[in-house]
This record gives structure tokens, C-alpha cells and sequence, in this order.
């Protein structure tokens, strides 16, 4: 899976390369991806312990905010946040939360420019607060692949995959999101 992120997360920037400066961004684009946005998401999350034990050892549901700048409509910089609850694990850590600062990479899609397929790269800073025990805290290269619809100028809503593993121990996420563009 992390292999797939990887592949795909590449071949996007390579074709973000060749198309993000040869198409004009004009005034008479339909959907504009250039701007402040904010948003939030839910989701869920496994840690990923190796090659044995993948995905199974402990998950959470999430929930999450983010903003960000796109600078134009194929890349943008932005900050996530992660707050989860353990789920299958016993005596596991009462609140599970994450930051991430990321760069993304877009490849809109269609006529009106209204999907994008897209990559992200960037840092998991990620950690528990435990229930008595000392707290825990990591930070991890983040790669990640989505795609995103927009409804309007001003809403639009995601679906996206995120992987951040380090020598075999990290944590995969999937959620769901609208952001509002400013």
C-alpha cells in the first residue's frame, strides 16, 4: 500500500510538472483553486506496526481541522489536525492527536476543472495522552493521495488516504472533509 502511495504521489508530481505551467490559469476559469481555505474532516486511523502485524494492533475514529493557502490551482501548502479516541486496544492512551504540515500537489480534472486527483508530502507530528502513563510523541515523513470535488467557488469536499511510517511503525489514516475557500 505505502508502495502505491509512493508510485502514485510521484507520478502525479511529474505531471503537475509538464501541465502546471503550460495551461494558462485565466479569469474566465469556472473553479479557481487559488486561496485561503479552511475545513474539517472525520476519519479513522490504524498503526501500522510492520510487516506481522499491519494495520491490526490499535485504531481510532477521528476528527479533524484544517487550513491552508493554494497558491494556484495545483499546489497549496496546509496544516492539519488530528483528534482521535482509541478504539481496540485495552488500556490504550486516552487521546490520540496529530499535526500535519504538508505540500500538496493537484491535477485538476474535466473541463470545469471540478475534480482533482492529488498528492501530498510533508511531516506527522502525532502523540497520546495517556491515562496515567507518560505521554507519548513522534514525528514522521507523511505521504498521502485524495481526490476532491468542487460544489461551488466556495465548497468542496474531499476523500483522501494519508501514510505516516518510519522504519516500520507509524500510522495510516483515511477520512472524509469539505473545505470553504475564501
Amino acid at each position: 500500500m505505502k508502495k502505491m502511495i509512493i508510485a502514485f504521489t510521484a507520478l502525479l508530481l511529474v505531471a503537475m510538472g509538464s501541465s502546471a505551467f503550460a495551461d494558462e490559469q485565466s479569469s474566465a476559469d469556472p473553479f479557481n483553486y487559488s486561496g485561503m481555505y479552511m475545513g474539517g474532516n472525520v476519519g479513522y486511523s490504524w498503526l501500522n506496526v510492520g510487516l506481522l502485524d499491519t494495520y491490526g494492533l490499535t485504531s481510532n475514529a477521528n476528527i479533524g481541522l484544517n487550513i491552508g493557502y493554494n497558491f494556484d490551482r495545483y499546489f497549496a501548502l496546509e496544516v492539519d489536525t488530528m483528534f482521535g479516541f482509541p478504539g481496540n486496544t485495552e488500556g490504550a492512551a486516552g487521546v490520540v492527536y496529530g499535526i500535519t504540515p504538508s505540500f500538496i500537489a493537484r491535477l485538476p480534472l474535466g473541463a470545469e476543472k471540478k475534480f482533482a486527483i492529488y498528492g501530498k508530502l510533508g511531516a506527522a507530528i502525532q502523540g497520546a495522552i495517556g491515562d496515567g502513563d507518560a505521554d507519548a510523541l513522534g514525528v514522521w515523513p507523511l505521504i498521502g493521495a485524495g481526490m476532491a470535488y468542487g460544489f461551488n467557488h466556495h465548497w468542496s469536499g474531499y476523500a483522501e488516504v494519508d501514510d505516516a511510517t518510519y522504519l516500520l511503525v507509524g500510522v495510516v489514516s483515511a477520512r472524509f472533509g469539505v473545505d470553504y475557500r475564501f
